[in-house]
């Protein structure tokens, strides 16, 4: 029996089950990281979808989507991130955002650029950071965004985060932009409430685009998703952080029954003991991630279809 197909732009049919790869998309602002998976499962019954890492509705910029067997590439994407945000001095909301409600606001002396730059110079590198009781951190088996929307407002524990780079760009008080590269897991709009709070003041986010995730930049990425299939990029590109090793058909087959690979069954060179590598056909095509032994040997942690 012949697999359901949808039409591909008038040239002919495609199996929709069968693409898989990442697709860079530069997020609108007002809308939903889940409207991009929404529109393209529209174009394409059966579309298995996922996204790494959301971005805020007010916020715009590089959201990378994976398409079917790429899914299982999620936990090994690179995730460091940077931004371009943009706060303001002595305006306080509920959501740390100006889409919240108006909590404070107060008069706020300019702060001399010097200082500031000291400011921002202690952000950098490893702290604990407060997310937002606006976020989808849990709080006692809840999600605390839902405990917010239900008047239920607690805030959430606090997360290791790293600030590798942190400067500022811009300064006419009270408004600032800042360019921000930071680990997954960092709350732009904590950090400038903190910012904030450094200077002796409160802060809100008014301005937030995401310039680069791991080794995409933004610059890469379409808003329209017309023609995104001939912008689908390879499964492998989205792991080029990774070492890699080839292999050939007995390789192949030993890893499609959950066999490891010995060394006489891969070519690769510079990979050290416990690395993450990606194993490659011959003809280039990803077939499995897996983990680098003491003695050479490949074990696979995620095959592909």
């Amino acid at each position: 029996m012949r697999p359901k197909t949808t039409r591909d732009t008038g040239r002919g049919t495609r199996d929709w089950r069968m693409l898989s790869g990442l697709l860079l998309v530069d997020k609108r602002p007002g809308e939903y990281t889940g409207d991009i998976l929404r529109r393209l499962k529209r174009q394409g019954r059966g579309l298995k979808l996922g996204h790494a890492g959301t971005l805020d509705p007010m916020a715009s910029g590089l959201v990378q989507v994976l398409l079917g067997s790429a899914t299982k590439l999620l936990p090994f994407l690179k995730s460091d991130k940077e931004y371009i945000a943009g706060g303001v001095l002595g305006v306080g909301t509920d959501s740390l955002d100006a889409c919240g409600a108006l909590e404070r606001r107060e008069a706020v002396t300019a702060v001399d650029q010097r200082r500031f730059r000291r400011v921002l110079a202690s952000f950098r590198g490893e702290s604990e950071q407060v997310p937002p009781a606006l976020s989808a951190k849990k709080i006692a088996g809840s999600r605390s965004y839902h405990l917010f929307r239900q008047g239920k407002r607690r805030e959430p524990k606090a997360c290791r985060i790293n600030i590798y780079a942190l400067s500022l760009l811009a300064y006419r008080h009270p408004v600032f932009l800042l360019r921000v590269r930071c680990s997954a897991g960092t709350y732009v709009r904590s950090l400038i409430r903190d910012i904030g709070s450094a200077l002796d003041s409160m802060a809100c986010l008014y301005y937030l685009r995401r310039t680069k995730v791991g080794p995409f930049r933004v610059e890469d990425a379409r808003v329209e998703l017309v023609s995104w299939r001939k912008r689908l990029l390879p499964a492998r590109e989205a792991l080029s952080h990774l070492g890699e090793v080839s292999t050939g058909k007995t390789g192949a087959a030993l890893i499609g029954v959950g066999r490891p690979l010995e060394p006489i069954h891969y070519q690769g060179r510079g990979i050290k003991t416990a690395d993450w590598v990606r194993v490659i056909s011959r003809r280039g095509k990803l077939l499995a991630i897996g983990e680098m032994g003491t003695v050479g040997t490949v074990r696979v942690k995620r095959l592909l279809n």
